[in-house]
């Protein structure tokens, strides 16, 4: 696993997953891998836990593209 590419996004209430995402950034950097977009991108379900969709913003949209992007050229 050594220096393979990696990124993280997390979906969870208004924390957007902070804490479990910054968890998973100390392991993966312990494993000595290749974290892209440090902590990574999180996504407040909000409404999507009674309607079973997540509603991304534009901008949230945007930054998963550009997280994406980044993980792609690094790969």
């Amino acid at each position: 696993m050594k220096g393979k590419a990696v990124a993280i996004a997390g979906a969870a209430g208004k924390s957007k997953a902070f804490g479990a995402r910054k968890n998973l950034a100390a392991i993966l950097q312990a494993m000595r891998m290749n974290l892209i977009g440090a902590e990574g991108f999180g996504i407040e379900i909000g409404s999507g836990y009674e309607t079973g969709k997540i509603a991304l913003t534009e901008e949230e949209k945007s930054a998963l593209a550009k997280q994406a992007e980044m993980l792609l050229k690094e790969s």
